[in-house]
């Protein structure tokens, strides 16, 4: 791999099962997408070394061979990935006693699924409404910030996360 201060250096952003937060590595262009995997096991990784991952580009399905170098990959300064065991992540959000389900890539973020959840074919939410409201994990009352990935949320082998869509609290002072 390409060392810290190469100046061809490209920064890319991780997020995936066991890696909650949003982390920061430096590869270079000929580095591979195995490379990434490696760099992720560092940050916590929790798919065993033995097991298939799979590295998914943010908000698509698709999914980058593990041969592949970073250059040739699609990937540019500032791309998003996420790496996880689950191929999919069958979703729920509930609102007002209706209960709405599709499937997501890991990569998908909260935003992603609250764009999907108040939309049109869903529950129809005017910009305005949707603007007013926010996805909280069910069961638990957390918030996940708007860009984090839902494969974060699911641990292998469960592929799937359930949301609540509730109105934004509002603080009146």
């Amino acid at each position: 791999m390409t060392q810290l201060n190469a100046p061809d250096q490209i920064e890319i952003f991780i997020q995936g099962e066991g890696i909650p937060k949003i982390t920061l590595v430096k590869l270079g262009p000929k580095d591979t997408v195995a490379d990434i995997v490696k760099i992720a096991r560092e940050h916590g990784l929790s798919a065993p070394e033995d097991t298939e991952v799979c590295v998914f580009i943010e908000n698509t399905d698709v999914t980058l061979e593990l041969d592949v170098k970073i250059d040739e990959a699609g990937l540019t300064p500032r791309s998003r990935v996420h790496i996880h065991r689950c191929k999919s992540v069958e979703v729920t959000v509930n609102y007002n006693q209706d209960q709405k389900k599709g499937f997501f890539a890991p990569s998908a973020t909260v935003d992603r699924v609250k764009e999907w959840a108040t939309g049109k074919d869903q529950y129809n939410l005017s910009p305005v409404d949707a603007a007013e409201h926010v996805l909280k994990v069910c069961n638990s009352g957390d918030q996940p910030d708007e860009e984090v990935h839902i494969g974060t949320l699911v641990k292998f082998p469960d592929g799937t996360l359930c949301f609540d869509l509730v109105a934004k609290q509002r603080v009146e002072g």
